[in-house]
């Protein structure tokens, strides 16, 4: 009897065999018409109504006979379930790290006993690239990006990225797949590069005579992402917050690892004497900074506004001592041309 293969989704896979039952005419039927024609498996056939029973009269019958739904005999002999369950997962669903140190991305796995392989891509700004490639049937890495390597545990089911140093090229989105005989699941990660900026306030010591207007620098240097920012500040009793003639900032540049660095100035007006003893911060924000960021200071020190400054007092005493030294070899070679003038007399 031909059957047709009908196939169930649903959270199991479920077969069950059919036989197909044409009804040929009857009662309800229409008589003198030849029997509808079907397709089986090997082409196209006509199905002719068979003699009828004895309890039908004229309807015709099928054999086998369709099995009832309720029947559990067709539970345990017509129906087939089948389970295959693959599950990826990640502890490290989002992962920061800075420059130069090594990261791990999380991936695990739950599945069957079975060969496996395993590829990790990555993705940035639209372009991506395979990583590392694990190929189960060799047991063998097939594609290995430098400085990556794959942590492999097959029994506790673990296929992690090590990226040994991380680089700005690093950045992006990575997807761990999995791949089993005729299964596939695969996880994504973020993975963000966070380097602060190295920050340095030039002149670090600010003597200035009164009426000078100097000019500060901050440099921020080495960090990742864009977005620093520089804030100048003033601080000191009475001191008047618009001291700065002029704030500007030098464009960014980006160096051969990838990141940034650029030049606050900040020009100040005329110093007063009574400015004496004021800092003036260079107050540096970034993500890698936390909300706190990075504050660097220098104290102005007005010349003559408090007597002579510590400066003023060394460079007093070196002076003295060069004088004294040049007196001394004076005098010295005084008493020795003295003798030599009397000697020519006394002959």
């Amino acid at each position: 009897m031909p059957a047709r293969l009908i196939l169930l989704r649903d959270q199991r896979l479920r077969a069950a065999r059919v036989p197909l039952c044409p009804l040929g005419g009857g009662a309800g039927g229409r008589r003198g018409l030849p029997p509808r024609p079907w397709r089986g498996a090997s082409g196209l056939h006509r199905q002719h109504p068979g003699p009828p029973t004895p309890s039908s009269g004229s309807a015709a019958s099928c054999t086998p006979r369709r099995p009832r739904l309720g029947s559990s005999r067709m539970a345990s002999a017509a129906v087939t379930t089948t389970a295959a369950v693959l599950s990826v997962f990640t502890r490290t669903p989002r992962l920061e790290s800075r420059l130069g140190r090594p990261a791990v991305l999380h991936c695990g796995f739950s599945a069957p006993a079975s060969a496996f392989s395993v590829e990790w891509r990555h993705q940035f700004r639209g372009a991506g690239k395979v990583v590392l490639a694990f190929d189960g049937a060799s047991r063998g890495v097939s594609v290995a990006e430098e400085g990556a390597e794959l942590l492999l545990d097959a029994e506790g089911g673990g296929a992690s990225l090590c990226l040994r140093s991380v680089a700005v090229r690093h950045e992006g989105t990575y997807i761990c797949t999995v791949y089993l005989p005729h299964l596939h699941a695969q996880q994504a990660l973020e993975f963000k590069v966070v380097e602060p900026p190295q920050v340095t306030l030039r002149p670090t010591t600010l003597s200035v005579p009164p009426g000078a207007r100097p000019q500060l620098a901050c440099e921020v240097s080495g960090f990742f992402p864009l977005g620093a920012s520089v804030s100048w500040k003033r601080r000191g009793s009475g001191a008047p917050q618009d001291a700065f003639l002029d704030i500007g900032d030098s464009g960014h540049r980006q160096a051969p690892d990838g990141t940034f660095s650029f030049t606050s100035f900040a020009r100040l007006l005329p110093v007063p004497t009574e400015d004496h003893g004021v800092s003036y911060v260079c107050h540096v924000g970034h993500a890698g900074l936390g909300e706190a960021g990075v504050k660097k200071a220098v104290v102005l020190h007005v010349a003559g506004s408090l007597g002579p400054s510590l400066e003023d007092a060394i460079g007093l005493f070196l002076v003295a001592i060069v004088l004294l030294g040049v007196l001394r070899s004076f005098f010295r070679w005084a008493s020795e041309e003295k003798p030599k003038s009397e000697k020519p007399k006394s002959e």
